[in-house]
């Protein structure tokens, strides 16, 4: 069965010589020529187009960004600065107290000074 086999895929194999010439052909002209003919038109439109914006940039007449002033900068914050006033915050400022708990900082007890029994 495998002698079989091996004869029917010897037959429907492309003959070595086939194959190669084949392999050479695409390397004298390959098919990709127009593609990357097309790739270099295209980067050197970018880079055309850049160089037209970066051009008007620099020689417009009136400057699109002002410098920033001083006081502005000052009162700047920061649109994410809400994102660090996390829960417990509070609990984190001060340096914990060895003697007590941290149960105690939370839901302070109050203490009976005598008052009833």
């Amino acid at each position: 069965m495998f002698t079989e086999l091996r004869i029917a895929d010897r037959a429907e194999l492309p003959r070595y010589r086939a194959v190669l010439d084949q392999a050479l052909a695409r390397r004298r002209f390959p098919a990709s020529r127009g593609r990357s003919l097309t790739v270099r038109a295209v980067a050197a439109a970018v880079v055309v187009a850049v160089g037209v914006i970066a051009y008007q940039r620099k020689h417009h007449d009136s400057p699109r960004h002002s410098a920033p002033a001083a006081s502005s900068l000052a009162a700047w914050k920061s649109p994410t600065g809400i994102l660090l006033h996390t829960p417990g915050r509070e609990l984190l400022r001060g340096v914990p107290d060895l003697d007590s708990s941290i149960l105690d900082r939370i839901a302070p007890t109050t203490k009976s000074g005598g008052s009833g029994s």
